[in-house]
């Protein structure tokens, strides 16, 4: 984009702060810390400072003030091109299918995307890039964008009831991951509650009930920690929404000869083992013996892709919350230790950032609980940890913020660069 066009977005964006609240310059001047000749910047990247006063001053956040003024390039791109609206259109989205299918680039799914929102010519189709785009900021880790753009599409009227079923299952999908448990449940609840009174027909349908009974089951599974003066509830709760996603999802596995459903059913499996041991249906060593047999099974095995790896990943990270909850003494930590290092083994595989996620924060939970994480002095270091990685999850998880500084700010960590 050009820099003379950037100023001017911005300069646009300084006198709707002006207006905004009916000030003079020298009243904007003041709260954006400039004198008043400085106002309008001449620089079409002025800093961050001025970036973060300004998105203050019109209440905005300032990733929407960065985003306005810079706009997407290539979408102003494909938006001269000479083809018509439809032909550009099915271009693009056989090319987000292409990518998504392909799985190795991610970030093209956002800009594709967004591509297709500047020639989206209904509301409908607006909305569906809303769906495309936060697929992709999902496939990223990056969900809370996910969960922003998800909740844009909602906002757009009218849309096809299936469109709307899409965005709403998965907003709940991207709440969960970011531990927004209490939104999370309600909006999967509502639809699930929809697919009890409408019997799903539709192969989009079928995967989608299925799809939200496991996001509300995993949700409650987790308010089993969060919410323990209600852990029955939750627990038993979690077992039937559980116990239905992996059905559905299997069924529709053999049906369709998709083995990724297949992957989401053996999920639902392991979360299931972890809720009958809260139900006190299965002993707890028991259980994470079970864990343990099945990671063993599969070993360092390439027969197994996508959501099966995944799958994998999220079975470790149960059989933490088992030990966790029902193991003491000195064996804990070294089972914490290995589980978890197993889950990170497969989130590397997978690039799953929701495992990544758990695995940490689990970590250092158990670090900082026998008191070794907080102790400065400690000549054994903390593991080998990439700071990029903490610092990535930083900036996608909101709820690992506060563990992840602990971490960065450790002298361990330091000692150990």
């Amino acid at each position: 984009m050009d820099v003379e066009i950037r100023k001017q977005r911005m300069h646009r964006l300084v006198d709707l702060a002006r207006m905004t609240h009916g000030w003079s310059m020298d009243q904007l001047a003041k709260a954006l810390d400039r004198s008043e000749v400085e106002v309008y910047p001449e620089s079409d990247n002025p800093g961050m400072d001025f970036f973060m006063r300004l998105a203050g001053v019109l209440e905005w956040r300032v990733g929407d003030v960065i985003e306005v003024i810079w706009g997407d390039p290539q979408a102003i791109a494909n938006g001269r091109v000479g083809d018509s609206i439809e032909t550009r259109w099915s271009a693009l989205y056989d090319q987000w299918i292409d990518v998504h299918s392909d799985g190795r680039k991610n970030q093209d799914l956002v800009r594709i995307a967004r591509d297709m929102r500047l020639i989206a010519d209904s509301p409908s189709r607006r909305a569906l890039t809303c769906a495309l785009e936060g697929i992709g900021w999902d496939a990223l880790g990056r969900y809370v964008e996910a969960a922003d753009v998800f909740r844009k599409g909602l906002q757009i009227t009218p849309i096809t009831p299936s469109l709307r079923r899409n965005l709403q299952g998965n907003l709940a999908s991207a709440m969960y991951s970011l531990w927004d448990l209490f939104p999370a449940v309600a909006m999967a609840d509502s639809l699930a509650r929809w697919f009890e009174v409408n019997t799903p027909e539709s192969i989009p349908d079928r995967k989608r009930q299925a799809f939200i009974l496991y996001v509300r089951g995993n949700t409650h599974r987790r308010m089993i920690t969060h919410h323990p003066e209600q852990k029955e509830s939750h627990a038993a709760r979690a077992f039937e929404d559980l116990t239905i996603a992996a059905q559905l999802n299997k069924a529709l596995a053999e049906e369709l000869g998709e083995e990724r459903l297949a992957g989401i059913a053996h999920t639902c499996e392991g979360g299931l083992l972890e809720v009958e041991v809260e139900l006190g249906r299965r002993d707890a060593t028991a259980a994470i013996r079970d864990f343990e047999d099945r990671l063993n099974q599969v070993g360092d095995n390439a027969d197994y892709t996508g959501d099966w790896i995944e799958s994998f990943g999220w079975w470790a990270i149960f059989a933490c919350n088992i030990i966790r909850r029902h193991v003491e003494g000195p064996d804990r930590r070294d089972a914490i230790r290995t589980f978890t290092c197993r889950a990170l083994r497969f989130a590397d595989i997978r690039d799953n950032w929701s495992i990544r996620e758990r695995a940490f924060s689990i970590q250092y939970a158990e670090l900082e609980q026998v008191g070794q994480f907080s102790t400065p002095t400690r000549e054994e270091p903390i593991d080998h940890v990439d700071q990029a990685l903490i610092a990535a999850m930083i900036s996608r998880f909101p709820t690992f913020r506060s563990v992840g500084w602990k971490i960065l700010d450790s002298s361990h960590i330091v000692q150990n660069q």
